[in-house]
C-alpha cells in the first residue's frame, strides 16, 4: 500500500509500507505539474527500507494523461522471493544552471576525462525579468574581461527604454546587516569598490568630455510620503582627455535649504592651474567645537597665504611664532622683536618689533617702524619724555611733551 507522508506543490514524501515483490510496478501519482521539457529540475531520492534477497529496486519519473503531473515508477525487477520497503523523496527545484542542461537533464563536462578531476566548468543563467527579455535582463557569470576573474551582473542591454533597478539588496532586520567588502591577504591593500565610466560601447570605448560624470552615490531618505534625494557624491570630469581633470562634488540637504552643493574638491581647472582647490558654497562656517578650541594649521604644518576681504579678530593678534599674549591683553597686536624689516619701500609702511640696542642704554623691545617719509628735522623745543623707536632702522628718541597735564 503506498501512503503519502508529506504531499504539496513543489515536494512530495511517498512510503511503500507492503513489501514490493517483482513483477508490475507501482505508479506514484504525484501532485507537482511540470513540463516535459523540466524534467531535468525534478529532484528524487529513493531509499530502500527493508529487504529481503537481493530486489533491484529503480525509480522512472514520466509524464502522462495530458494533465501536467508527474508520475514515478517504482519497479523491481529481481526474481521472486526478492521484497523491499522504500520511502520515494520527490521535489521541483528552480535549478541554477538550468540553461546549460541539456535534454537528457545532465550538465556537459567541457574538456573533462573519464578518470580524474574533470576542467573547471563555465556555468551562466539568464533571467528573465519583464516582459522584453532583450530589456530586462540579469546574466550571471565569470566569463570576465580576458586576463582577469571575477563575476558580472549584467543588469541591462542597450535596448532599455525606461529608467529602473539593475540590483538591489535588501535589508528587513532591525539589527545591523550591512553589505560587507572584506579582503584577507598578506599585503597593504584593502577592499576596493570602483566605479568606471566611458562613452562608445563595451567592445568600443571612447574617451570622456568636461563635465561627464564619473560615479555617483545618491543618499535617499523617506520624507513626506516618498522618498527624496537628499544628499550626493559625484565625481565630474572638468576637461576632456587626455588632461583629464576630476573633481568631487558634495550636495546635502540642510533645515529649509533643498538638495544643494556644499562642498567641490578638485585638482585641475582652466583658470587655477595644476593646484588643489576646495571651494564651500553658500555662505559656509567651520565651526570648533563648544569648547572653541582647534585651528586652522599649525606651527609646522601652517598655511602659505591667507586670502579674504575682512577678518574679526575677538581676542588678539599674535606674530612670530607660537607664544601667548602677556598680561591680559584683549585686542591687540603683538609683535614679537625679532622683526626683519626691509629698506624704506614707496608706498608701503612696515611695523614690527626689535630691541632697542645696547649702546642705546637698553636691550629692551620698542616698536620698530620702516616707511618711505623719512624723518624731518625741527628746532629745540621743550620735552617732558624722550621715546625710544627705531625708524627704518636707525634709533631716535621720540621727544614728547604731555599736553595733557595741568
Amino acid at each position: 500500500m503506498i501512503t503519502p507522508l508529506v504531499r504539496g506543490v513543489l515536494r512530495e514524501i511517498w512510503r511503500e509500507s507492503v513489501a514490493q515483490g517483482g513483477g508490475v510496478g507501482q505508479v506514484v501519482y504525484t501532485g507537482i505539474r511540470v513540463s516535459a521539457a523540466n524534467l531535468c529540475r525534478v529532484e528524487g531520492l529513493l531509499t530502500v527500507d527493508t529487504v529481503v534477497g537481493s530486489p533491484l529496486i529503480t525509480a522512472t519519473p514520466y509524464l502522462a494523461g495530458g494533465d501536467g503531473l508527474l508520475r514515478v515508477a517504482v519497479s523491481n525487477i529481481a526474481a521472486g522471493g526478492n521484497t523491499a520497503t522504500w520511502t520515494l523523496d520527490v521535489k521541483l527545484l528552480q535549478s541554477p544552471n538550468q540553461a546549460n542542461r541539456g535534454a537528457n537533464g545532465y550538465i556537459m563536462v567541457a574538456g573533462g576525462a573519464t578518470s580524474g578531476l574533470a576542467a573547471p566548468q563555465t556555468l551562466a543563467q539568464t533571467y528573465t525579468l519583464g516582459a522584453v527579455q532583450g530589456d530586462q535582463t540579469m546574466t550571471i557569470t565569470n566569463a570576465d574581461n580576458p586576463g582577469t576573474i571575477g563575476i558580472i551582473i549584467d543588469g541591462s542591454t542597450a535596448g532599455v527604454t525606461g529608467n529602473g533597478v539593475s540590483l538591489e539588496i535588501r535589508q528587513h532586520a532591525d539589527h545591523a546587516v550591512p553589505v560587507l567588502f572584506s579582503r584577507w591577504g598578506n599585503i597593504a591593500a584593502g577592499p576596493n569598490l570602483q566605479f568606471s565610466k566611458a562613452r562608445g560601447t563595451y567592445g568600443v570605448p571612447a574617451v570622456l568630455n568636461a563635465g561627464d560624470e564619473l560615479g555617483t552615490i545618491d543618499f535617499y531618505s523617506y520624507n513626506v510620503d516618498a522618498f527624496t534625494l537628499d544628499a550626493r557624491i559625484v565625481a565630474t570630469t572638468r576637461l576632456a582627455s587626455p588632461d583629464h581633470g576630476v573633481g568631487l562634488d558634495f550636495h546635502i540637504t540642510s533645515a529649509n535649504i533643498v538638495r544643494h552643493q556644499a562642498m567641490t574638491l578638485y585638482g585641475h581647472g582652466p583658470s587655477e592651474g595644476s593646484v588643489t582647490i576646495l571651494k564651500l558654497y553658500t555662505s559656509p562656517y567651520v565651526l570648533p567645537d563648544v569648547t572653541n578650541t582647534g585651528s586652522l594649521g599649525n606651527s609646522t604644518l601652517r598655511w602659505n597665504g591667507l586670502y579674504c576681504d575682512d577678518a574679526w579678530v575677538y581676542k588678539n593678534i599674535l606674530l612670530g611664532g607660537l607664544w601667548a599674549a602677556g598680561g591680559g591683553a584683549e585686542l591687540t597686536l603683538v609683535l614679537h622683536n625679532t622683526s626683519v624689516m626691509p629698506v624704506p619701500q614707496a608706498n608701503q609702511v612696515y611695523i614690527g618689533s626689535n630691541d632697542f640696542g645696547v649702546n642705546a642704554g637698553s636691550n629692551l623691545a620698542v616698536l620698530e617702524i620702516s616707511a618711505e617719509e623719512p624723518p624731518v628735522a625741527v628746532g629745540a623745543a621743550v620735552v617732558d619724555m624722550l621715546i625710544p623707536l627705531r625708524y627704518n632702522g636707525r634709533k631716535f628718541y621720540l621727544h614728547a611733551t604731555e599736553l595733557d597735564v595741568g
